[in-house]
């Protein structure tokens, strides 16, 4: 996932999922851009692969494709959900790296 960190991206990092379990994740930046920092915590919002059908009204379906997506790394059908956002200091941008 080239490019810099700024709202909308997708990043990986530590946080707990449905059941509390915490785990290695996507998350999408919601911080503005004008508040990125070295130093200060990101806002993300979880991205889920556990969707049910019909879609709820509340997640936003996120670009991905069996290989991983050029620019979300996104590697199966996958949404977030309008969410209060959770505070995180570190990050990772590929779970790879």
């Amino acid at each position: 996932m080239p490019g810099p960190v700024q709202f909308g991206r997708i990043v990986w990092t530590e946080i707990a999922d449905a059941n509390g379990i915490r785990k290695l994740r996507p998350a999408v930046i919601v911080t503005p851009n004008d508040r990125i920092t070295p130093v200060d915590p990101l806002a993300v919002i979880a991205v889920t692969s556990r969707l049910s059908e019909p879609l709820p009204n509340d997640h936003v379906l996120r670009p991905w494709h069996a290989q991983g997506h050029p620019r979300t790394g996104l590697n199966r059908r996958s949404s977030q959900e309008h969410a209060l956002p959770e505070k995180i200091l570190r990050y990772m941008r590929h779970p790879e790296s």
